[in-house]
């Protein structure tokens, strides 16, 4: 089973549950049940577990992470903010994928592609992180880096972080109809005769 699909992250709930029901104040099961939470869609009950660990530990880099994560998901960037900003007197590695996120939603790209080239420069296995880079690069027609960064990272972590090899195709499609269009207007703004 592979880390990442919804199989595993179920066992993981289940998991962490009995580790919680023997160790209720393990922080790290606590950590792992909301990752796992969140990745199975159950955000409400991620929500809850993270702000009572929040209460307990307000001022762990992981938590800090989570928080924003979840305000970010539900659109609400300026507390997110708040968040990474405490994050980046800490640590602020953990703060970039997320500040990328806010800058694109701002329509800042380069900024955005500067913080995601920042958050993999320290962690290269980062899989959000190189997705969002890709996507960005995509945006700003870089195709070529777009593609470069995909299959970077599927030669190095390939079989760790699958996903990213359906990430490819997906570029070259999007890629693809991108030519198709500017074709598509370059001839039918030209009368041909014969």
């Amino acid at each position: 089973m592979e880390f990442g699909r919804t199989p595993a992250w179920s066992t993981t709930l289940m998991c962490t549950e009995k580790i919680l029901n023997q160790k209720p104040d393990d922080f790290d099961a606590k950590i792992l049940r909301i990752k796992a939470l969140l990745k199975l869609g159950k955000d409400l009950e991620a929500s809850l577990l993270l702000d009572r660990v929040e209460k307990t530990e307000p001022d762990s880099p992981i938590v800090l992470s989570l928080k924003s994560s979840v305000l970010l998901d539900n659109g609400e960037n300026n507390a997110a903010q708040k968040y990474l900003d405490r994050l980046l007197e800490k640590k602020p590695e953990m703060a970039y994928n997320n500040l990328g996120l806010i800058a694109w939603n701002n329509n800042l790209r380069e900024k955005a592609l500067s913080f995601f080239t920042n958050r993999l420069s320290n962690e290269p296995s980062d899989f959000s992180a190189t997705r969002n880079k890709c996507w960005i690069l995509y945006e700003l027609k870089k195709y070529d880096d777009a593609i470069s960064t995909v299959k970077d990272f599927i030669d190095q972590f390939g079989d760790i972080q699958y996903q990213m090899k359906r990430e490819l195709p997906i570029l070259y499609l999007s890629i693809a109809r991108d030519f198709q269009s500017e074709v598509g207007r370059e001839f039918n703004h030209h009368h041909t005769r014969i």
